[in-house]
């Protein structure tokens, strides 16, 4: 990069002053020229033109002052993967007086930068730190303050920056060749297979949300105590935000995320601990019930059908009574998070925005959108499901596409019908018992007629069912239930016919084991669905599970042996404020009926 020129003195005229004159001349250096520089001497002021991979939201510094950061690169520091980029470190004492991409413009616009310091952070990493704001006149370059523009990367953009540290600037023809220069190499890059905006996505902590993996350790301490303390961590993360809410008690802020792929399982029994959060950032710590964090209206907006939705906690920040909490991005945003804690509380894996997180807006990734379609057009609706031969019913809806949690409330939320889904799914826990004789209940008391050849009880049951969406209940009864555990109800109940009782007690044992720490077992189900009251559609939905056997004994026993022990490795996430693994847990007093349990809800 040639010779350019430096911003006007404070007073010049408010546009954009002609070359020649009285304007000052600056030697521009590359990026490498810069760090060959400080290798030899050190320190030194600067100025450079770049490409913008990332510019951070402002925020409130331990100072007084405002701070953003951003990353910068050009074609001295090459295309290969392990390609360098420059760190910039920009201060304001008034956050407006800081550089904001638009929407869209990281990787893509061209950023000028006048009078930064070069460092070499660690004696390795290029950093280029600077305070932008007013110098007093007259000018003088050894201790006038830094400034930057920022151009539109489009090959029809102009030369009008869209955004500018002052009023008044110089712009000159060898400034106009360096742009166009810029976004010449912006634009084959893009079409070299789109390396410049997977440098600008790269980073050591860059996670999916698939691939963020914590190691469980329970609150209570205990057999994951040991891991606890490297439970959990810090990871950056690329995303659409997609619902927003404050709580106005705590002023806690949590954004959501969804980014197309699905969180790994986790029982709701295990719980981590931030890493180092500072006390100073208050003692919000996630819910006390799994996913109380999940808006139930999450259903009403626009997201996805397709792939989990993680909270990110935003915990506020303040100082001698004043906020230092930085803003949040609005709905519909793409985002990246910088050093974003993370933990798991109760199950859920949340997101914390510490003091030391920022984010920048940025455009959509189109590797994001093409996963994302490619699981839509390939019915991928569970990441984490093991192979269909371990899932443990027999669909009878096999030509039916499935549908996630998500996607059913969805629909269901648009039609007053009665409608029927095929679901991929988890079960979390079963109500009223584990003790399948608590879920056999005589139809008499339920008002029920005799069934034909004069069976008078009525097997029902309802299981807690998860994927990475979402949960709900769906209640199995009568003779579905039959089907679904392999026995009827009056065998069950009859303590003459303990081989029915026993093998019907096995299967409901290897669909919701003991242990709620034990990998989850995933059913292939149908499930119908219908509003009790169509004037309160979503508080009345009610869901049934019919048409889906169970798997023979010995098939589920295998299935079971596949899955392993010990907290699950390839499952789904995702249930709504309440659900709980250990639900339902009976007392173990055969056929004796829970007082507080209302079996009509099966019907």
């Amino acid at each position: 990069v040639g010779p350019g020129q430096e911003k006007a003195p404070e007073g010049a005229p408010s546009k954009a002053a002609p070359q020649g004159g009285s304007a000052r001349v600056y030697q521009y250096s590359t990026l490498e020229q810069v760090r060959r520089r400080l290798d030899r001497w050190g320190e030194a002021k600067v100025h450079v033109y770049g490409v913008c991979l990332e510019c951070s939201e402002p925020k409130r510094s331990k100072g007084s002052d405002w701070y953003c950061n951003a990353k910068l690169w050009d074609s001295s520091l090459g295309l290969e993967d392990d390609a360098r980029t420059a760190e910039v470190l920009l201060f304001s004492a008034d956050q407006e007086n800081l550089p904001r991409l638009r929407p869209g413009g990281a990787g893509k616009d061209v950023l000028r930068l006048h009078r930064v310091v070069g460092k070499l952070w660690k004696g390795e990493k290029l950093q280029l730190v600077g305070k932008v704001g007013a110098s007093r006149p007259p000018f003088n370059p050894n201790s006038a303050k830094a400034a930057f523009l920022l151009f539109s990367g489009e090959a029809d953009g102009g030369f009008e920056p869209y955004g500018k540290s002052s009023l008044t600037y110089t712009m000159t023809d060898r400034d106009r060749e360096v742009v166009k220069h810029l976004r010449d190499t912006i634009r084959r890059s893009q079409g070299a297979g789109g390396k410049l905006h997977r440098l600008a996505k790269r980073g050591r902590y860059q996670k999916r949300l698939s691939e963020i993996a914590p190691l469980p350790a329970p609150e209570d301490g205990g057999q994951h105590a040991a891991a606890a303390a490297a439970a959990a961590g810090h990871v950056d993360i690329f995303g659409k935000v997609v619902f927003s809410k404050q709580d106005p008690r705590s002023r806690t802020h949590v954004v959501y995320l969804w980014d197309g792929t699905d969180v790994r399982p986790m029982p709701c029994t295990l719980s981590t601990s931030l890493p180092d959060a500072p006390p100073t950032e208050g003692a919000a710590r996630g819910p006390s019930r799994r996913h109380s964090l999940y808006p139930k209206d999450l259903v009403d907006m626009a997201v996805p059908d397709i792939g989990s939705v993680v909270p990110v906690v935003v915990v506020p920040l303040e100082r001698d009574g004043e906020s230092m909490t930085q803003p949040m991005p609005a709905c519909n945003v793409w985002v990246e998070f910088r050093n974003l804690a993370y933990t798991v509380v109760r199950g859920q894996l949340q997101l914390h925005f510490t003091s030391e997180s920022r984010w920048a807006a940025c455009s959509a990734d189109e590797e994001v959108l093409n996963a994302y379609n490619e699981r839509e057009t390939t019915n991928r609706v569970a990441e984490w499901v093991p192979e269909h031969s371990h899932v443990g019913t027999m669909c009878n809806s096999e030509q039916k596409p499935f549908s996630t949690i998500r996607g059913i409330k969805k629909a269901m939320a648009a039609t007053p019908e009665p409608t029927m889904f095929r679901c991929l799914c988890y079960v979390e826990g079963v109500e009223p018992s584990r003790d399948v004789r608590a879920c056999v209940f005589e139809r008499s008391k339920l008002g029920l007629p005799k069934r034909s050849g004069g069976d008078p009880f009525f097997l029902g049951l309802s299981l807690q069912l998860a994927d990475a969406t979402g949960s709900l209940e769906a209640s199995v009864f009568d003779k579905e239930a039959e089907v679904f555990l392999g026995a009827r109800a009056g065998e069950v109940r009859n303590r003459e016919t303990p081989a029915a009782a026993s093998e019907a007690q096995a299967r409901l044992d290897m669909i919701v084991p003991e242990d709620a720490d034990a990998p989850k077992l995933w059913v292939d189900c149908t499930l119908s669905a219908h509003h009790e009251d169509p004037a309160r559609p979503q508080e009345t939905l009610r869901f049934k599970i019919v048409n889906t056997p169970t798997k023979t004994l010995e098939a589920l026993r295998k299935v079971r042996q596949s899955l392993g022990s010990g907290p699950p490795s390839r499952a789904g996430a995702g249930t709504e404020e309440g659900a709980n693994g250990t639900a339902g847990h009976g007392d173990g007093q055969g056929g004796a009926e829970d007082p507080g349990h209302n079996p009509l809800k099966f019907i």
